[in-house]
């Protein structure tokens, strides 16, 4: 019974993606990546004092990095213009927040977000709003160049 659930929740995920049109292609998706690994910036904030307890970034002020940083929940663009977009970030890209001064992400962003995991404190949409930097999720629709930031999951009961 439990492998026949799998088995047409797997169908039903098929059989919708069929309908979904790619206008992007796979040089266009890895030229995308690339952006956001090889962007250079320098860290001007290393401390967020927003949170409790104070977060420290895997980023040094005054040093230089390269990629864009990770935080738990963030969908920020690597460079650019601006953006016209409803997001915790205000539109800002990642560069332009470094600049603002936003404090980079690392590690250790996911147990400030989430309160169900041991330790976590449930700060939620609040880190990427406080914290510079991009997660999987974003990254990958970044990558598709997706106008918005795509999440989702399928979780079954089995």
């Amino acid at each position: 019974m439990k492998q026949l659930k799998v088995i047409m929740i797997i169908l039903s995920l098929l059989s919708s993606m069929s309908n979904i049109a790619i206008a992007i292609s796979r040089s266009e998706i890895i030229a995308n990546a690339i952006l956001y690994k090889d962007i250079g910036w320098t860290c001007e904030k290393d401390i967020e004092t927003y949170f409790t307890p104070v977060y420290n970034s895997d980023f040094m002020e005054g040093t230089t990095a390269y990629g864009v940083a990770y935080v738990y929940g963030g969908y920020d663009k690597y460079s650019g213009e601006r953006e016209d977009i409803a997001w915790l970030n205000g539109g800002y890209t990642f560069t332009q927040r470094i600049a603002l001064p936003v404090c980079p992400g690392g590690s250790g962003t996911q147990i400030l977000y989430d309160p169900v995991i041991e330790g976590g404190y449930g700060y939620g949409s609040d880190v990427p709003k406080y914290l510079a930097g991009i997660d999987c999720s974003g990254y990958v629709t970044r990558a598709w160049g997706m106008n918005s930031k795509v999440v989702g999951f399928v979780k079954a009961s089995l």
